[in-house]
């Protein structure tokens, strides 16, 4: 496919899932100290701590991957993956300079901060699954599953809250 700007390491794909799941925290805790309703700010406030955990796990598999394992892209010849991640990283697809929690405002009404991070959450299983193929098999794999089931069932549970404040 060509020569690629940036060159891809496990360590480099996992250091953006971190800060995606700091950025995420950030997002949550910004977004509980908005919220008026005790239910969404409780939610929002279990969420924090959910990312804060997902970024944890993202450590403990940066720290157990070798630092100079290569993206084992072998399954992907057109180097798609790759253009994925430079696209990420370059801000096409998410900003990922610009920190969520900026975009909350005050006068935000609930709705529109549950469906801020229902979309959030969106991008994080996308970027997810996107590494997931690239990780090798085993407990590494395992636990980016557990993060995106995690995160699936972030959604669920933003979307049942949304139910309430849809008239």
């Amino acid at each position: 496919m060509g020569t690629y700007e940036i060159s891809w390491s496990a360590d480099d794909i996992f250091e953006l899932a971190e800060r995606m799941e700091i950025e995420g925290a950030k997002f949550y805790r910004r977004a509980a100290s908005f919220a008026d309703d005790p239910e969404v700010a409780n939610l929002f406030s279990d969420l924090a701590a959910q990312e804060d955990e997902h970024k944890r796990t993202f450590e403990r598999i940066r720290k157990q991957m070798r630092r100079d394992l290569k993206v084992d892209d072998s399954w992907d010849p057109q180097g798609i993956l790759r253009m994925y991640l430079q696209a990420w990283v370059s801000g096409q697809v998410f900003d990922i300079k610009a920190s969520p929690s900026d975009l909350l405002s005050k006068n935000d009404t609930p709705e529109k901060i549950l469906n801020m991070a229902i979309g959030l959450e969106k991008d994080s299983i996308a970027y997810y699954y996107g590494i997931r193929s690239s990780v090798p098999e085993g407990e590494e794999r395992e636990w980016v599953d557990l993060i995106i089931q995690e995160e699936m069932k972030h959604i669920f549970d933003l979307t049942k809250e949304r139910s309430r404040f849809k008239k």
